[in-house]
């Protein structure tokens, strides 16, 4: 009973620590920005240590992958979308509407690329400072690592 006890308690500090190693957003639009892809797609993305990721909302596929190594910066921004002709013969002034958008820039030896995302209400300053810490961890040693070369 006790090992019992002491595996459930051991399993109650692990698994907050895996989960915190990447954060979710769902219902986030893939817009522009990338050589080569000219459709809009739709998915979770998913943010960690070493990698950003759209994945595919009804197959979890990796649509988009960007390497935390390459981002230069990330932004967030807001755009009002006026609606379609349909929508606004309907509701007409309430027709349009915010929508936000995040920006994730990247810088290789050869290439560059502005990847443009559309995400849910409220949402792109927690992506742009969930992208902005984990560049900024990734470019400051663990105080480990540094305690150990000490």
């Amino acid at each position: 009973m006790q090992r019992l006890i002491l595996i459930l308690a051991a399993l109650t500090v692990a698994i907050p620590a895996v989960v915190a190693a990447q954060d979710s957003f769902r219902d986030v639009e893939y817009v522009s920005g990338r050589a080569g892809m000219d459709r809009k797609m739709k998915g979770t993305l998913v943010i960690d240590d070493s990698m950003i990721t759209l994945r595919d909302k009804s197959n979890g596929a990796s649509l988009i992958t960007i390497p935390i190594s390459i981002v230069s910066e990330a932004s967030a921004s807001e755009g009002v979308n006026s609606g379609s002709m349909g929508r606004k013969l309907l509701l007409g002034v309430f027709a349009a509407h915010e929508e936000e958008f995040v920006t994730i820039s990247t810088v290789t030896a050869t290439d560059a690329e502005a990847i443009v995302l559309k995400v849910k209400r409220n949402e792109s300053l927690g992506i742009v400072a969930k992208v902005h810490f984990r560049v900024r961890k990734r470019a400051v040693p663990d105080s480990a690592t540094v305690a150990s070369h000490s």
